[in-house]
């Protein structure tokens, strides 16, 4: 997961885009962040799930997630 040493940022792509989007901008960034940028579900690099379509209470449990994961102490 990066430099967790580092200061956190989290990148959230837009709807019909992708994270990698974000590495043009990335590698302008002047010091260095630990960056977290995920795909939402069934966009790049993650897979579809059995579900026809996908709510967005269920996008919001993914972000819930993340920044539990990558930030455990901030409750």
């Amino acid at each position: 997961m990066g430099q967790r040493r580092r200061a956190a940022l989290v990148m959230l792509h837009g709807w019909m885009d992708v994270s990698a989007s974000f590495q043009f901008v990335i590698d302008a960034f002047t010091r260095d962040w630990h960056v977290v940028a995920p795909d939402w579900r069934g966009y790049g690099l993650t897979a579809r799930t059995q579900a026809d379509c996908y709510w967005f209470a269920d996008y919001l449990a993914d972000v819930e997630f993340i920044l539990d994961a990558i930030a455990p102490d901030c409750r």
